[in-house]
Parts: structure tokens; C-alpha cells; sequence
């Protein structure tokens, strides 16, 4: 099921390539998640995932606009 939805939708396919391509790029230092607090890691957590939520509606809201047009 993922896979056809990911084949047939190219925008969807780009942004989860997009992410994979960030996530093998992106290597943070050991030294940052050891030097970080408690507080910290998880405003780290709560703003990337408040910013994955507002992209995915965002995108959602397009996509479904562009198809009812």
C-alpha cells in the first residue's frame, strides 16, 4: 500500500527521498547529545515534530486543493 501511494504521487515521493537524503547527511556530534539536558532533548523533539506536522498539513492541504480543482 505504501509503495503505490508513493508511486503514484511523485510529491509524496519527494519528500520522503528529501528526508531519507537529510537524515543520511545530517550526522550531529557525539558530543552535542551528551552536552545537551533533559530540557533541551525534548524542545528538540517538540519542535521538529510541531515542524514535520505543519509541512505534512501544509502539503496535505495543497495536495487536496490541487486535486479538487
Amino acid at each position: 500500500m505504501i509503495l503505490y501511494s508513493l508511486r503514484h504521487r511523485p510529491v509524496l515521493l519527494a519528500i520522503v527521498l528529501m528526508l531519507i537524503a537529510i537524515r543520511l547527511l545530517w550526522s550531529p556530534s557525539p558530543e552535542l547529545g551528551m552536552s545537551m539536558t533533559m530540557a533541551e532533548c525534548w524542545g528538540l523533539a517538540f519542535a521538529v515534530v510541531a515542524g514535520v506536522s505543519i509541512v505534512s498539513v501544509a502539503a496535505r492541504a495543497t495536495w487536496l486543493a490541487w486535486q479538487s480543482a
